[in-house]
C-alpha cells in the first residue's frame, strides 16, 4: 500500500532480484537510498524522492527517549522526541521513502544535519504492507552509548510534562506528538503503537486541564478554540 499523504510515482521496470537469507529482495536500480520514517518524516519529510511506500520493520519498537535541543526544545529545556529502540518481536510502522541516485547524496547530507543530535544509520529489512517484495532501508536511530540525548527509562508523566512545556525552531512539543499520531493513524489501522497512543492521550488530557493552548489541538480536532477562553 502506498501512503495517500504525499505524491507517488510508482516504478515497476529496472529492478533486480537478489537473495538475502533465503528471502528475496527487490532493488531498484534507479534508486541508490531509501529512508524508513517513523518520527516526523512522516509529514515533513522535506527532501525530494521518488515514491513513499507504507510497511513496517520488524526488532524495534517506537519510544520518547530522544531529547530534542533544536527542532522541539531548547539546550535549556530539551524536548523529547521519538526513536527507536530495540525489541524482540516488536514491529514499527512508517513510511520508506525511495530517493534517486542523483538527490541520494544531498539528501543523505540534509538527514545527517536534520539528524544530528545523537543519530546514526542502521540499516534493517521493509515489509512494504501490500505485500510487495521486502528490501533494505536506512533508518536513522538514536545513538544508546555515551549520547546524553537518549533519555530512556523516563515515566510517561515524566515525559508528557517534558512535552507540554518544551518548543523548539521547528515549533511546538505538542505539536510534534500529535502530528505523530495524526500521521500514524492516516497509515494503517494498526500502525499507532501503545507508548505513542497513551503519551498522546496524556498529553491532551493535560493540555485540557491546564488550559495549556496549542494551535494544534484545535487544528487536528482535538479541542475547540472556546475551551482556552
Amino acid at each position: 500500500m502506498h501512503s495517500s499523504l504525499f505524491p507517488q510515482k510508482r516504478l515497476d521496470q529496472g529492478h533486480t532480484v537478489s537473495e538475502v537469507d533465503g528471502n528475496k529482495l527487490i532493488f531498484l536500480r534507479v534508486f541508490s537510498m531509501h529512508v524508513f520514517g517513523y518520527g516526523s518524516l512522516l509529514w515533513n519529510p522535506n527532501f525530494p524522492y521518488i515514491n513513499c511506500t507504507v510497511g513496517y520493520i520488524f526488532g524495534y519498537s517506537r519510544r520518547f527517549c530522544q531529547a530534542s535541543p533544536d527542532h522541539r526544545g531548547t539546550e535549556q529545556n530539551p524536548g523529547r522526541v521519538v526513536t527507536l529502540v530495540p525489541e524482540e518481536n516488536a514491529k514499527v510502522w512508517g513510511l520508506t521513502y525511495s530517493i534517486a541516485t542523483d538527490k541520494a547524496d544531498e539528501v543523505r547530507e540534509y538527514l545527517n544535519y536534520r539528524e544530528r543530535s545523537g543519530y546514526f544509520v542502521v540499516t534493517e529489512i521493509f515489509h512494504p504492507a501490500d505485500g510487495s517484495p521486502k528490501f533494505p532501508v536506512n533508518i536513522y536511530i538514536s545513538c544508546q552509548i555515551a549520547n546524553p540525548m537518549f533519555c530512556i527509562g523516563e515515566s510517561l508523566e515524566q515525559i508528557a510534562e517534558r512535552i507540554i512545556n518544551s518548543k523548539g525552531r521547528s515549533g511546538s512539543n505538542v505539536e510534534y506528538i500529535l502530528k505523530l499520531a495524526h500521521s500514524l493513524r492516516k497509515l494503517h489501522p494498526n500502525a499507532v503503537d501503545k507508548h505513542t497512543a497513551e503519551l498522546e492521550s496524556l498529553v491532551v488530557k493535560l493540555c485540557l486541564q491546564r488550559k495549556l493552548y496549542d494551535k494544534s489541538l484545535i487544528e487536528l480536532c482535538y479541542a475547540v478554540q472556546s475551551h482556552f477562553q
